[in-house]
């Protein structure tokens, strides 16, 4: 009885893991991090944001705490080399960012990189300052909108998955290639130096739709304008399910000294205290969407 019991327990713990979808390590980069970088030409355009993920609960007291005006809502997609296991640029030690801005005046694509990453303490809660470097220009032509026609056919098989979602991601290969060999995209130099000597494909990895913006100035800092962005958008989980993610950003619309960054970050966290926000508000759904696609592609 005791060795038919132990057996049905064994045969049920293994079901289990068969069923369990397998979600890849991935490389996290520190919160703190000061990584050196290969220098690109021309270089790309250095910006600092401030901010931090939000709960379901932080996102309403922040919404209650100022007066806030409509942002921009747009659509990003998102991609990555993909070399039949895992997703390169995500796993890479010096991870890049490459994505297509859809905005009013047309897509604009972006690769971009950190450069630090840094965390101020205010009261109890954590305020992130992340400083990027980023190539950035308009797309237009026909192998543009053909990069883009490929990309919602990929998005329409993710949740076919299999044959049909890799050749779909094969159409997008296709027509990034033809792209880059049309015209020289920003950041294709940092790309080709992550990217080059490795087999891949370009496939996307995940796109948040309808991603929306409430606007304010942030309160409590003397110098140029910086703007607070409390967005909204939509994501998925490692086993497809959709999640509404939301956060806070602050963006200065000139550079700043180092005394400057670190008043804009209090300033920051002064408001979220005063909002009345404590650390559980900060944490946000783990989404890992690009783990989704992933297991779509092996299937």
């Amino acid at each position: 009885m005791r060795r038919s019991l132990l057996i049905a327990l064994a045969g049920g713990l293994v079901a289990a893991l068969v069923a369990a979808p397998v979600v890849a390590a991935t490389k996290m980069t520190p919160e703190v991090w000061h990584p050196k970088l290969v220098t690109f030409k021309p270089a790309g355009e250095i910006g600092t944001e401030f901010g931090s993920g939000l709960s379901e609960a932080g996102f309403r007291k922040l919404r209650a705490a100022l007066t806030w005006e409509e942002g921009k809502t747009r659509t990003d997609y998102y991609f990555d080399g993909f070399d039949g296991a895992q997703f390169l640029l995500k796993n890479d030690a010096m991870p890049l960012k490459v994505r297509v801005k859809m905005k009013k005046k047309g897509p604009e694509w972006q690769v971009s990189r950190f450069v630090s990453k840094e965390r101020v303490q205010v009261g109890g809660l954590s305020v992130k300052v992340h400083t990027t470097e980023s190539w950035s220009g308009k797309l237009r032509g026909p192998q543009a909108d053909a990069l883009m026609a490929a990309t919602e056919g990929f998005f329409g098989q993710l949740d076919t998955g299999g044959a049909k979602l890799r050749a779909a991601g094969g159409k997008v290969d296709a027509a990034f290639r033809a792209l880059k060999a049309a015209d020289e995209l920003p950041g294709a130099m940092a790309l080709d130096h992550h990217l080059g000597k490795r087999h891949f494909k370009l496939y996307p990895t995940k796109h948040t739709p309808n991603k929306t913006r409430l606007e304010a100035e942030l309160p409590g800092f003397k110098g140029p304008k910086v703007t607070l962005q409390l967005g909204t958008e939509t994501e998925r989980d490692p086993q497809g399910r959709q999640i509404v993610v939301h956060e806070l950003e602050a963006e200065p619309e000139e550079s700043l000294t180092a005394v400057q960054t670190r008043q804009v970050a209090e300033a920051v966290g002064r408001l979220m205290l005063k909002a009345g926000l404590v650390a559980k508000d900060q944490e946000a759904p783990v989404t890992r969407s690009w783990a989704y696609t992933t297991a779509q592609l092996k299937r």
